[in-house]
């Protein structure tokens, strides 16, 4: 069975732990890199070829269109998850390009059905 393979960017240590706990446990996900702040970030992205990125939305903050159309410009075409504590910013996110927007106030288990039907759709060639 293949797994969704999840690049994690983000700056707070809490959420970015939280985050690292929560997909470690989680059948069919495995975590293929991690970036805290922007320097770099898509190279390393690039270099994990993942199907999602989970990006904290702090980090891209000054650019984040130019980060977000970079991302998608990766091999594998991975799929954009903004995170940010303020639901406000949806809107903003995806006008920049993001493919969903969470906030980081949702529950965990909204956050693992969004990642499990992207993992269903990548499964069923539905990218």
């Amino acid at each position: 069975m293949s797994q969704l393979k999840i690049f994690l960017a983000d700056a707070n240590r809490d959420s970015r732990l939280g985050m690292q706990m929560l997909l470690d446990h989680q059948t069919g996900m495995r975590i293929v890199g991690v970036s805290v702040g922007s320097e770099g970030l898509v190279v390393q992205a690039g270099a994990a070829q993942p199907d999602v990125v989970l990006l904290d939305w702090q980090i891209i903050a000054s650019a984040p269109a130019e980060y977000i159309k970079n991302l998608h410009l990766i091999e594998s075409q991975p799929q954009i998850i903004v995170l940010h504590i303020r639901p406000e910013i949806r809107r903003e996110a995806e006008d920049a390009g993001a493919d969903v927007f969470i906030s980081k106030d949702t529950p965990p288990d909204e956050l693992l059905l969004v990642l499990r039907k992207i993992g269903k759709d990548e499964l069923e060639g539905k990218k």
